[in-house]
Formats: C-alpha cells, sequence, structure tokens
C-alpha cells in the first residue's frame, strides 16, 4: 500500500471539511450553461495590480457569458486582500463589479472566497463591503452541484478554490496575508514585478495538483474542479497529444531549463491521470493580459482561453469533452499518483 504523505493527509482533511459543509445545487446536463473564472487577484491598479492587464479582456467575457446565459461562477481570489484593504479594491473595479451584479439580479451568480480574499469567509464584511455592490449576497466556501440527465444521476461536481489543507494559504493565512501586505508587495511594486506565471512554484504547484487529484480519484462520479494554482488542468487525450508534441519540439528548441521542465512535467501529470476527476480553471492574471475559464455548454465541459490565437475578444475552445463521458470516466476505479515529481518522471 502506498505511503501517503503528510501533505496529501492535509489536502485530504481540508477537502473533507468543504465537501461536507457544501451547499448543494442540482443541474440538468443538457441544459447547464456555466462558466467559471478564478483567481482575478484584483488590486488598486497600481504596479503591484496583477489583474490590471487582464481588465479589457475579462470585461469583454463577462458580457458576453451574461449575453448567452451563462451561470457566472467566480471561484476565490477575486481580490487581493493580502496586499489591499477591501474598499480601495472594490471602488477601483467598481464598474467591473456592476457587470458581476448582472449576474447577481438574474439570478445566475455563484461567489466563492479563497485564501487571497478570505475576509469574505466572514457574511458580515461581505455585507460592509460587497453589500454595496451586490444585494443579499452569499459567498461560499464550496459548492456540490449535482448532475442529472433526465431521472438518472450521472454525477456531481465539486468547485472550491483549492487552498483548503494548504499550510501557509489555510493554516496560517493570517500571517501570510500580514508579510505579503507589508513587505513584499512594496517591494512587487519597486520592482514592477508580476509574479503570477503558471511556472511559479514548479514543485509545490505539482505537488498539489497530485494532491488534489489523489482526493478527487478516492470518490466515484465526482469530478473536481479548482483554482488557486494558476495552472490550468483538463485532462482529457486530445489534450496529452498536444503536451507530447510541445515537449518534443521545446526539447528540440529551447535552451529555457525552466521552461523544459514545466513541460515535461505537465506531461507526465497529464499521461499519469487515469480518471478525469481533477480540472483547474487557471487564472484571470497572467502577464500577457489573457485569461483561462472552464465553459460547460451544450453537454460538453471545455477549457477555453481569452482572447482567441488571434486576439480577437472571444473564447478559443482549448479542450472539450462531453459531460456524459467525464461521469463515465470518474465512475472508475483509479491507483493514487505519487506524491514527488520525481517518481512521476518517466525513463527517457
Amino acid at each position: 500500500m502506498q505511503k501517503i504523505s503528510r501533505y496529501q493527509r492535509a489536502i485530504n482533511h481540508g477537502l473533507d471539511l468543504a465537501y461536507h459543509r457544501a451547499p448543494i445545487r442540482t443541474m440538468e446536463l443538457e441544459q447547464l450553461k456555466l462558466v467559471i473564472f478564478s483567481d482575478h487577484h484584483k488590486g488598486i491598479g497600481d504596479e503591484a495590480d496583477d489583474f490590471r492587464p487582464a481588465l479589457p479582456v475579462y470585461r469583454a467575457a463577462l458580457e458576453h457569458y451574461h449575453s448567452q446565459g451563462h451561470i457566472l461562477a467566480v471561484l476565490g481570489d477575486a481580490e487581493e486582500l493580502w496586499k489591499d484593504a477591501p474598499g480601495p479594491v472594490l471602488e477601483k473595479y467598481a464598474a467591473l463589479l456592476e457587470l458581476e451584479n448582472r449576474f447577481h439580479e438574474d439570478g445566475r451568480y455563484w461567489r466563492f472566497w479563497g485564501n487571497h480574499d478570505d475576509e469574505w469567509s466572514d457574511p458580515s464584511q461581505v455585507e460592509k463591503y460587497l453589500g454595496e455592490y451586490f444585494d443579499d449576497l452569499k459567498v461560499w466556501e464550496s459548492l456540490r452541484v449535482i448532475i442529472q440527465d433526465g431521472s438518472q444521476r450521472c454525477g456531481e461536481i465539486l468547485l472550491v478554490h483549492g487552498h483548503q489543507g494548504t499550510l501557509i494559504s489555510d493554516s496560517w493565512g493570517y500571517l501570510s496575508r500580514v508579510i505579503i501586505r507589508y513587505i513584499w508587495r512594496p517591494i512587487q511594486r519597486w520592482l514592477r514585478i508580476r509574479p503570477n506565471t503558471p511556472a511559479t512554484d514548479l514543485r509545490l504547484r505539482r505537488r498539489h495538483d497530485v494532491a488534489m487529484y489523489n482526493w478527487a480519484a478516492n470518490r466515484k462520479r465526482l469530478v473536481l474542479i479548482a483554482g488557486h494554482t494558476h495552472r490550468p488542468i483538463f485532462p482529457c487525450p486530445e489534450r496529452i497529444a498536444r503536451l507530447a508534441e510541445e515537449y518534443a519540439l521545446i526539447k528540440e528548441l529551447s535552451v529555457d531549463r525552466q521552461e523544459l521542465t514545466q513541460a515535461r512535467v505537465d506531461l507526465q501529470l497529464a499521461r499519469a491521470q487515469q480518471k478525469p476527476c481533477y480540472f483547474n480553471s487557471g487564472c484571470c492574471c497572467f502577464n500577457d493580459g489573457r485569461i483561462t475559464g472552464i465553459e460547460m455548454i451544450q453537454g460538453e465541459i471545455r477549457l477555453v482561453r481569452w482572447p482567441d490565437a488571434i486576439g480577437q475578444l472571444q473564447p478559443e475552445i482549448l479542450d472539450r469533452l462531453p459531460l456524459r463521458t467525464l461521469f463515465e470516466g470518474v465512475a472508475q476505479s483509479a491507483v493514487p499518483l505519487p506524491s514527488t515529481i520525481a517518481e512521476l518522471q518517466e525513463a527517457e
């Protein structure tokens, strides 16, 4: 029997609590229209504001999904409250919150709190600050979405930010917030550093992805969708093939060892997953102003990127999978993944 690491046990405990505390919604498979975005990290518009480059793209995405009748799920870390106080951040992006409020007024808005905006775990703080923009807003830690296909229950989706169980982000969240707000933020502004790239903290992120996958793989007919790591995860055969092509090209042409390592680990992790049970929406604060998210529409789940490949303000579908195929896949058993990157590496 594979030994469970201390990190895995902590993630298991955090996700177990989030699962049991989650409210439940039931949705019909063919009628489901949902878009999930996470990790905006909205600041106050200065050099330390990681969301600023993505503002026009995200605004266009909101207008598109509202007109198409989607539910909007904001999956945590929408505001960067480890660096800034809530009032100035919300004031800076008041016009954007008005767009999100259109979803709320239509009953199509799901708000979650993450580790960088954990003030919203307190209903009194939600009312004090977000209450200026949203009437009677509930902000959840997690949500269970039961998917029905007529009279048949296909399975369920757990939506959660994904920091649950991590030491710095969850257990020591207050200390981390103080350090970032009063030490890191001035340094970031002075040096004009934008650290929120998918390649940052490769070992930690991959360990976290493995732990999240293992928690979900131990449950039947459950799909876990999270954010937090800023790295999109979308398990499907087409993505594995594309990652293999990308890795071969980078191996041939690139001299950047970090880029090569990132590509290799992405491929190894994708190949190792036996069940399509863990998805990650990526983030809305990539350095180039692009955003990624997950759509569910027309009986499919899709990984999308804004803008598209030629820069048009519309979604580009990177990967897609029928929801029925997805729930057939998560009904199967799977062997847990090893906890370290080294153990995932293939002999070359």
